[in-house]
């Protein structure tokens, strides 16, 4: 779940909550539950990030459309894996089910293509391996880079609503960091 700050006040109930996260794990990682976030969830626009199964989405989905309601959406990338426009009608439907809008979003991991093989490194970095013994802990492809409007608009024309409401999520979130003293 990726959580926005939409105000300042929305901004204060992030950090509390990290705070909580870090103060419960080891130095370095941060534990948080679903049941911490939507403790108070006012003011923080949330975005699910299905996993790679979509097995016990809806329950998740359904607590968070009940505690903040308006604000969250089903977020929604294309990978190219393979089975991309089954997942995205999949997604579609959870969506409408849900009552929560869809929201096309990259997963960015990098600017452009050329970019990949640095993405490879620091994950291998990351995970303590080698290039050669990496495996599956890389990405399938080199599709993780911040595409343009037109491309994803291209990417998701079986959705041409979770490419608009990108707009709608944005105009939502007016939280800006000068706001801090």
């Amino acid at each position: 779940i990726i959580a926005y700050p939409e105000t300042r006040a929305g901004w204060g109930r992030l950090t509390r909550l990290l705070t909580l996260g870090n103060r419960r794990a080891k130095k370095g990682e941060c534990e948080i539950g679903l049941g911490d976030l939507l403790a108070d969830p006012e003011d923080l626009l949330l975005i699910l990030m299905p996993p790679d199964r979509l097995t016990g989405l809806e329950t998740v989905l359904a607590r968070m459309a009940e505690a903040a309601p308006g604000a969250v959406w089903l977020g929604t990338a294309m990978h190219r894996r393979g089975d991309d426009r089954r997942r995205l009608t999949r997604l579609k439907a959870l969506a409408v089910w849900a009552g929560v809008p869809l929201l096309a979003v990259n997963d960015t991991l990098y600017a452009g293509p050329e970019d990949r093989d640095l993405q490879d490194v620091l994950t291998c970095i990351r995970e303590g391996v080698t290039i050669e013994t990496a495996g599956l802990r890389l990405e399938a492809n080199a599709e993780r880079w911040l595409k343009p409007p037109a491309e994803m608009a291209r990417l998701f024309r079986d959705a041409p609503e979770a490419v608009g409401e990108a707009t709608a999520f944005l105009s939502r979130a007016t939280f800006d960091l000068s706001e801090l003293s």
